[in-house]
């Protein structure tokens, strides 16, 4: 229970439209799409060089062909979300990792709250180094500003929850867990993309998107 509450929340997982609409809109990307032969035939088909962004990917070309992307929230899909942590990490992981190789593939197909993770880990990575070499006021003040964040949303996020549960004291520290993980994944998977090459940069095997 305290995984799906984390990758149902926004916080946990995106801003994109669909997760949080309640009515038919028109949206940028969306879960389980389904679509007439002739996008296809007119865009071409899912990009294979792409594991976990193929469909941000494929939506973007349909948007540039002319064609817009209807959500209804009546059109249902079940999707089973990962029964671990070591699960979630290596799911998030992957996630990420395809973030930063879409970024030297089709990098206009991303939107900035893509890169927020990888932002962050950015950020803790500097904040750390000034710290060795002068003060951890900086890291301490980015500490205190993710905590901000983190804390009220979980918070909330606890409040709606219709079966509590004391494990669900620890949901910051799974955000915080998945934040970092998915911005380390970004990392790598730009350093990757930078160099053109899988070794020696893996952390995690890059699961499949099963």
């Amino acid at each position: 229970e305290t995984l799906f509450l984390a990758e149902h929340s926004a916080f946990g997982s995106s801003i994109a439209a669909y997760r949080r609409d309640i009515k038919p809109c028109y949206v940028s990307s969306v879960f389980h799409g389904a679509y007439r032969r002739e996008v296809f035939e007119k865009v071409g088909f899912f990009d294979e060089r792409l594991i976990r962004t193929e469909d941000n990917e494929m939506h973007y070309r349909i948007r540039q062909a002319g064609y817009r992307i209807r959500f209804n929230p009546k059109i249902r899909s079940q999707q089973f979300i990962r029964n671990s942590l070591k699960d979630v990490i290596k799911q998030k992981y992957s996630n990420g990792y395809w973030i930063g190789r879409t970024l030297f593939i089709s990098p206009r197909c991303l939107q900035i709250y893509h890169l927020v993770p990888f932002l962050f880990v950015l950020a803790l990575a500097a904040t750390t180094a000034v710290g060795f070499a002068w003060t951890w006021l900086p890291l301490a003040a980015l500490g205190f500003l993710y905590g901000l964040v983190n804390l009220p949303i979980s918070l909330m996020t606890f409040i709606r929850a219709k079966n509590k549960n004391a494990s669900m004291v620890v949901l910051p520290a799974v955000f915080l867990i998945m934040h970092i993980v998915y911005g380390w994944g970004t990392l790598i998977g730009t350093i990757k993309g930078f160099f053109g090459t899988k070794e020696p940069f893996d952390v995690f095997d890059v699961p499949d998107p099963a």
